[in-house]
């Protein structure tokens, strides 16, 4: 193995360390625990390493930058079924948003994404909770939100990666302790099943899944969870981790 090579391994390690260290848990009720990454999922990540480093196919060779994707779902909802927007505590969690995606520098929990991403409001009900949850954080930064249908996930996954892999603020030297966050995306959680295998954690075996590195319990998303935020950790195209953590202690 070359010098550089060795480096970029140790950087690498070094930063799956840190990254195990700040990894989240919520449940409700109890903040403490719960969406928890164990150690059969860390083992993958040192597993997907080593195989990149054995592969001898330099085409295959993705170390180009490190950033960040992470997915929440839209804020608190009514009780009546028929109300397509945010209640009262879902503007206020909205609202709250800004002051967690502020960046790190800054002292705050979370970087400011490059980019916003919400599920589009479609037929049959034209659900507009998604696009409002991110409306105060885009304001506020003065961003867009790209609007994206159901059937779209396939154009949203390759949108994300030509930006990451053209934007100059990706880090040219993976260093996953201090990856971008590239993009937010906010999106209705009994759909997270069908998108996160398009970011490559497919956790059903049908869809060529069951991976340790993709916990199942980002999958099952209980309905009163409003809470959690999930990142996914990116070298190049490749992933590298999955962790979640809470969006307020």
């Amino acid at each position: 193995m070359s010098f550089g090579r060795s480096l970029l391994l140790l950087g690498l390690l070094v930063a799956i360390v840190l990254l195990a260290v700040h990894t989240g848990l919520v449940t409700r009720g109890d903040r403490n625990s719960g969406f928890k990454m164990g150690q059969e999922e860390e083992a993958a990540i040192q597993d997907n390493i080593n195989n990149i480093n054995n592969n001898n196919n330099n085409d295959m060779v993705l170390f180009t930058g490190a950033f960040n994707v992470s997915f929440i779902r839209h804020a608190e909802k009514p009780i009546d079924p028929t109300n397509v927007h945010l209640n009262r505590e879902g503007r206020a969690r909205a609202d709250a948003l800004m002051s967690l995606f502020c960046g790190k520098a800054m002292g705050c929990r979370f970087d400011v994404p490059m980019v916003l991403f919400a599920r589009k409001a479609e037929r049959p009900r034209f659900v507009e909770r998604e696009v409002e949850t991110l409306t105060p954080l885009a304001r506020n930064y003065n961003l867009s939100i790209e609007e994206v249908g159901i059937n779209e996930t396939t154009q949203l996954y390759e949108s994300i990666m030509e930006f990451a892999g053209s934007s100059k603020h990706v880090r040219a030297v993976p260093d996953l302790n201090q990856a971008p966050l590239v993009a937010l995306i906010c999106w209705e959680h009994h759909d997270f099943y069908h998108l996160f295998p398009k970011f490559g954690c497919a956790t059903d075996p049908r869809e060529g899944g069951n991976s340790p590195i993709c916990p199942h319990q980002i999958l099952k998303w209980p309905d009163y969870e409003f809470n959690t935020v999930v990142t996914f950790s990116y070298v190049g195209m490749e992933l590298y981790s999955v962790h979640t953590a809470p969006l307020l202690y």
